[in-house]
């Protein structure tokens, strides 16, 4: 039987209120603020979960395909977790509609939408019985389940055609999970901001071992081989086996890492909060290279073709709203600055890159939502979309 914890009762804007807290030893400040969610699907279209809704974006014919808002939603129900889009199915969870004066309760739901290249997406199933606080991480669509974390701590098992739980009970973890689960062979790796990498045993979600990596973890694993990399507040990235979960190595980092790591041709490339980049060797944590690149990076590190992509939001002692974020392209061999852009806005979302093109999200305190398409072969080549996530389908 399932049972759900009392709502955590944050204003959506407070979203960040507990990671202050988590880093208020390490002396950071966190901006109060959430920040788009988005992915890169198929045939050019991304989607970006932002306010009110799910927004598909065709790049290739620069146009908005559609925006998706539940029928029965109301106003504060909000999307900001990044949906997860597989054999053409998109899943993504909400940050819960709360039930007014009248009650104090909080639904939170889960949502599978087919036909996504359509101008009307069809909502296959949605699921409202699994938590009620936030769901933060992107979901991990498997080939018959679909494995969510949920800000109330728990991981949960839903069946991919109907939403229906699987699992005979969710795992709870110590703290809330915001990191996109990864999975290989059968096992589940979970990151929780209890300072915890779990893995669990796919069919019936029961732990297989967890590992303390001395900080919280906010964003997705990575792995590679028999090595899983995971970013920690703890100002380090630590690399576990994939067998056991013990530490093979741990690169240190100057500030907390926020934003995950990267693997590319046996390298792992990460930045922490402070903006300062580093490449370490994916086998023994040796470093490559470091260098400072920007001012307060929780995006997560990108990888492609040789270069590595920074999206900094900027100096936190300055209101998002009249600050500037910074794309940074590096090479991945030396860490030598390639080119950088400057943004109206700052810059928290992870980029995605699609085609032949990178993709930055941006926000601000006022403005609307807005992308900026960017020419990986000329930097200086770019255009901008503002999707229009208020309208309805």
């Amino acid at each position: 039987m399932y049972k759900l914890k009392m709502p955590v009762k944050w204003p959506v804007i407070i979203l960040l209120f507990t990671v202050a807290f988590i880093l208020s030893a390490c002396g950071t400040s966190v901006a109060n603020s959430n920040w788009p969610g988005m992915t890169a699907g198929e045939n050019g279209v991304v989607y970006v979960a932002f306010g009110p809704g799910i927004v598909a974006v065709d790049l290739n014919e620069e146009k908005q395909l559609w925006v998706y808002r539940p029928q029965e939603s109301n106003n504060s129900l909000q999307f900001y977790a990044a949906p997860s889009v597989d054999r053409g199915q998109l899943v993504f969870g909400d940050y819960g509609a709360s039930g007014g004066f009248i009650s104090a309760s909080v639904t939170v739901s889960v949502y599978a939408l087919e036909e996504l290249l359509s101008q009307n997406p069809v909502l296959a199933w949605s699921q409202s019985q699994i938590a009620q606080d936030r769901i933060i991480a992107q979901p991990l669509q498997l080939e018959d389940r679909v494995i969510v974390g949920t800000a109330d701590n728990f991981v949960v098992a839903l069946a991919n055609q109907d939403g229906r739980p699987i699992w005979n009970d969710p795992f709870e973890a110590g703290h809330s999970i915001w990191g996109h689960p990864i999975e290989d062979d059968g096992v589940i790796f979970v990151p929780s901001l209890d300072k915890n990498v779990y893995a669990l045993d796919a069919e019936t979600g029961e732990e297989i071992w967890q590992s303390n990596v001395g900080g919280s973890v906010s964003d997705k694993l990575v792995m590679n081989g028999d090595l899983i990399y995971a970013g920690s507040f703890d100002k380090q990235v630590h690399a576990l086996d994939k067998a056991t979960g013990a530490s093979r190595w741990t690169a240190l980092a100057q500030a907390a890492v926020w934003g995950a790591p990267a693997y590319a041709d046996g390298v792992v490339y990460f930045v922490d909060l402070d903006g300062n980049a580093f490449a370490v060797g994916a086998e023994t944590g040796e470093l490559r290279w470091e260098r400072p690149v920007a001012e307060y990076v929780v995006a997560a590190t990108v990888v492609d073709d040789g270069v590595v992509y920074v999206a900094a939001a900027g100096d936190s002692d300055i209101a998002p709203a009249e600050r500037q974020g910074t794309l940074i392209a590096l090479s991945a061999d030396t860490g030598e600055e390639l080119w950088q852009k400057q943004m109206p806005s700052p810059l928290f979302t992870t980029p995605v890159i699609i085609e032949d093109s990178i993709v930055v999200a941006m926000q601000n305190e006022t403005g609307p939502l807005t992308l900026e398409i960017i020419d990986l072969s000329d930097p200086d080549r770019s255009w901008t979309f503002v999707p229009q996530v208020e309208d309805e389908s």
